[in-house]
């Protein structure tokens, strides 16, 4: 289902397109519970009429301080906000746009019912050849977003950005000055040089489900699984784990022998 309709806008051309979701999200689910065993439930309770009500009877409501101004689907889509249905692109190139603002995808699909493809496939495929990314404003789930589209595959992709004001400063986090002897550093290369391989994302797997999976098949079992070792030292002779390192990496990409 799309979570968004409208235009892209690139000077003169406006291209009808509707956004879906890159991704899902697929994080385990926990259950509130009390201590007895009984799961907690949260009521949705009217305050004047003090009595619980449907999901079908609520509606938005926006805190003026002072009062509460309902606020239906009709109304949010008269919002006098031109990026509400439009996302007017301005062509920057792509490295200048840091990963830390990266948020949230989107596929963009030009709209079947609107003759859209023909001037999304030319505007994917100049963008491609000129390796370069667009940067606009658009607004979307109650808010308005810095949204970077760029070309991915045989589609364009729009990418939400954080606020440059949304990022933490990250100067605290940053470590103190330290000098590197010549011969770490030549390990560290070629220890990552031989690690280098094609990126697969099929060959990840996310592990933390089967591990909650285990843990609740061992309370049901009144046992306790073993937790993970943390190893949070750093090696008191970094050449050495270095070189150590470095052998295991070659090993592990010598092929096997039948």
């Amino acid at each position: 289902m799309a979570v968004w309709h409208g235009s892209l806008t690139f000077s003169l051309v406006n291209i009808p397109i509707r956004l879906h979701p890159a991704a899902r999200d697929r994080s385990v689910t926990f259950r509130q519970v009390h201590g007895c065993g009984g799961r907690i439930r949260h009521r949705r309770v009217c305050e004047r009429e003090d009595r619980e009500v449907p999901l079908e009877e609520i509606i938005r409501g926006y805190d003026t301080g002072g009062q509460l101004v309902p606020l239906d689907e009709e109304d949010l889509d008269r919002l006098p906000l031109p990026t509400q249905h439009r996302f007017e692109i301005a062509a920057l190139p792509a490295e200048q746009v840091p990963p830390t603002l990266w948020g949230r995808a989107y596929y963009a699909q030009p709209h079947p019912a609107n003759g859209a493809e023909r001037a999304y496939v030319l505007l994917r495929d100049t963008m491609t050849d000129a390796e370069h990314v667009a940067i606009g404003q658009i607004a979307l789930r109650q808010r308005e977003h810095l949204a970077m589209l760029r070309p991915e595959r045989r589609l364009l992709v729009l990418q939400l950005l954080y606020w440059p004001s949304d990022l933490n400063d990250p100067s605290p986090f940053e470590p103190a000055p330290v000098e590197i002897p010549p011969r770490e550093r030549h390990l560290a290369r070629t220890l990552l040089d031989a690690l280098r391989d094609d990126f697969h994302p099929d060959h990840y797997r996310d592990h933390y489900r089967d591990a909650v999976d285990q843990l609740v098949d061992a309370k049901i079992a009144g046992r306790l699984p073993h937790a993970a070792p943390a190893d949070d030292q750093a090696p008191a002779d970094l050449a050495a784990a270095l070189e150590t390192a470095l052998v295991q990496a070659r090993a592990s990409k010598r092929p096997r022998r039948s």
